[in-house]
């Protein structure tokens, strides 16, 4: 996801909006004016008198019309103006509409009209497939920075608006270029996109076109209403543009108004610890934890959260008041190292976690003392990255406030007592479960819980890789924080697509077990760089920096010279890529319609691609060790016909994910617990939630 950031603080932020919105408002009224200007020149033109200074300039404009229609070249302006239009769609100094005025001025309008509609036309395909291909470019990126604006241009679906599609066409207020490279990435159907776009253009071409036509004779009807329509609708449209902000900003203002009323009345977002403790076991927090916990686990997870209540007491004193957070791990159903390079992911955000008691403190430092390691202490006054902190939990604190900072968030001091469930090698993510533990815990306690789950996933993401030092994907951050069953699409790294499954893994007979075969990949981070390097040298022998811009067919139509420039492995993992990114939405439709054999069949091959292909089951390091070999091999003993199985999350070591017919199950732990020890096995719920506050509001 690039590392996304938003760059500018807030009071630039505040000084840009009120810029643009000075500007919109002197444009607007600026058009207006002149549109009531030229309607009084309409009807002045009544009078005699107006015309005798015109007489003398209008046998010019005579003069050169007759010398344009002279030429008797209209072959010659047709490819003129074929030629502006496609000029236009690569060095845009000039717009459409002039364009389609001077087609009006120097041919027939039975000639103009239809060709104003094909060059636009070629203009909007043009960049219709180079956004497809390419993307839409920065003033994209700057629209989406605004929720609002991205919500109304974009869908649910992630596809483009049509009524946006049309809106836009008749008020000027995207450029032909952008609109059409905006949805050109957004896989908006292209016959669906230039229909729609022509019928919405067309006003304005037909104005300006006719405008052209009687450009010979301006202060006639013909050419006076076509312009006051134009600059009358454009500033009517920037008038209306800046009351919208205007009013929206103050319709936030007073929502957060109210908002900070109500808590000063008595809606406290932290609770006392020890009354805390007395609500958990009073079972007053009972719901909250069947939303995320299976139902025979919820007293033992009571259990688990008086304990870090209590040490957090025993840390930093009785009497705070606290707020307690729980994040995710997480599964990664399909999608085998696909995320760095931009592919797509199937995962689920499971039900064991990572949980913390925290409470606000005024000295500007964050302690976080999390149960089995030794407490880190960051001070908030140098979020500089520390060498001495590379690959330790400290260098995750540090990185997610100096990305929370950067995007102009709010971040402050806090003491919090953490626990995990997530155990690091378990192959759950234990880094994006802590990662997205501290940034909810900053999300809630400083930013009043505003930002959204994506964004979280991208800043957690920031920290691992600039400062742990680990070069991951997004796909384990990702999961983490929005939780449930989803699919995720990071060809647009800065708004990836995720669309939820809907599936039930209990209606199927079969239960989601995570092998734990208890080897360590605490010292594998090179393993897992080597693939992501591999695969992006590949994409870099078509000038492209990931896998997911370089097309198959021409990697399949040049391996000699991929061979030649990276090396035969990088090959192998470069097809495992593109298999894998297919089978993404094959497992996804396996799902939605109800086919789970076929599920199963395509969870292993995916396993068998990881192994064959992108050989991120055991390191050459240590040949010999091969735990997660051997649990695969047992799984296709006991599991053969009936169940499915593959490699889990970043491989190397570490864990096996296997699907398993409930009949089989009991009979399924006892055979992989006599190998690899009594707590291998772990029987996962998927979770519908990703990093919340549990208590505290």
């Amino acid at each position: 996801m690039r590392i996304c950031r938003r760059g500018c603080a807030k009071g630039d932020n505040l000084r840009n909006r009120k810029a643009t919105k000075r500007l919109l408002l002197f444009t607007g009224l600026i058009l207006v004016t002149v549109s009531f200007l030229l309607i009084a020149l309409i009807f002045l033109l009544r009078y005699d008198w107006m015309w005798s200074w015109w007489r003398t300039y209008q046998q010019f404009l005579k003069q050169l019309e007759d010398k344009i229609f002279s030429i008797h070249k209209t072959w010659l302006f047709i490819g003129v103006i074929m030629a502006l239009y496609v000029i236009k769609t690569v060095i845009p100094i000039y717009t459409t509409s002039v364009v389609c005025f001077i087609a009006g001025a120097v041919l027939p309008a039975k000639i103009a009209i239809p060709l104003n509609i094909i060059g636009t036309g070629v203009q909007m395909t043009i960049k219709y497939f180079w956004g497809k291909k390419w993307g839409a470019g920065g003033s994209w990126k700057l629209i989406r920075k605004s929720d609002l604006l991205r919500h109304i241009i974009q869908t649910e679906e992630g596809t483009g608006s049509p009524v946006v599609l049309v809106t836009t066409g008749l008020v000027p207020i995207l450029s032909y270029n952008l609109k059409s490279a905006i949805y050109g990435s957004l896989d908006f159907g292209y016959w669906k996109f230039i229909a729609l776009s022509l019928i919405g253009t067309m006003p304005r071409l037909l104005s300006f076109t006719i405008a052209g036509r009687n450009l010979y004779d301006p202060l006639t009807p013909g050419f006076l209403i076509p312009i006051v329509l134009i600059t009358f609708v454009t500033g009517m449209t920037c008038l209306s543009a800046n009351g919208v902000w205007t009013a929206a900003e103050k319709i936030v203002t007073a929502i957060m108004k109210n908002t900070r009323k109500k808590k000063l009345k008595g809606s406290p977002t932290m609770i006392d610890n020890s009354l805390m403790r007395e609500n958990l076991t009073a079972g007053r927090y009972d719901d909250k934890f069947a939303v995320i916990y299976k139902k025979e686990d919820i007293e033992a997870q009571k259990q688990r959260y008086l304990r870090v209540s209590n040490e957090f007491d025993e840390i930093y004193g009785s009497g705070k008041k606290v707020s307690v957070f729980s994040a995710p791990g997480r599964s990664e159903i399909g999608g085998n190292h696909t995320d760095h390079n931009h592919g797509k992911v199937l995962a689920a955000g499971v039900d064991l976690d990572a949980i913390a008691v925290a409470a606000i403190t005024d000295d500007n430092v964050i302690r976080v003392k999390s149960e089995g390691y030794n407490m880190d202490t960051i001070s908030l006054d140098d979020l500089n990255p520390k060498q001495v902190e590379t690959g330790h939990s400290a260098s995750l604190i540090r990185g997610i406030c100096a990305a929370f900072k950067e995007r102009g968030y709010n971040i402050g001091g806090f003491c919090a007592a953490t626990a995990s469930d997530v155990k690091s090698g378990s192959g759950l993510s234990s880094s994006a479960a802590f990662e997205v533990l501290v940034c909810t815990m900053l999300n809630h306690l400083y930013n009043s819980g505003k930002i959204d789950p994506v964004e979280i996933a991208v800043i957690s993401q920031y920290a691992e890789n600039k400062y742990f030092g680990k070069p991951c994907g997004l796909m384990d951050q990702m999961a983490c924080s929005v939780g449930s069953f989803i699919k995720i699409d990071f060809k647009d790294t800065e708004n990836p697509l995720i669309n939820k499954v809907e599936f039930d893994l209990a209606s199927c007979g079969h239960s989601l077990v995570i092998i734990d075969t208890g080897a360590d990949h605490s010292d594998l981070t090179d393993d897992y760089a080597a693939v992501r390097e591999e695969m992006e040298a590949v994409a870099s022998v078509f000038g492209k920096k990931v896998l997911r811009d370089v097309d198959r067919a021409e990697f399949e139509a040049n391996l000699a010279k991929v061979r030649e420039k990276t090396n035969d492995r990088a090959i192998l993992r470069a097809k495992h890529f593109y298999n894998e990114n297919d089978r993404v939405d094959k497992q996804a439709q396996a799902l939605k319609d109800g086919d789970f054999e076929e599920f199963k069949r395509l969870i292993i091959e995916s396993g068998d691609s990881s192994f064959m292909f992108n050989q991120n089951v055991y390191t050459s390091k240590y040949p010999t060790r091969q735990a997660v070999s051997l649990a695969l091999s047992i799984c296709a003993d006991e599991l053969k016909g009936c169940g499915a199985w593959r490699v889990h999350g970043g491989g190397f070591a570490g864990t096996v994910q296997a699907f398993v017919p409930n009949d089989k199950l009991d009979a399924f732990k006892e055979k992989i617990c006599s190998v690899f020890g009594e707590k291998a096995c772990y029987v996962l719920k998927i979770r519908p939630v990703g990093g919340i506050m549990m208590i505290g509001e």
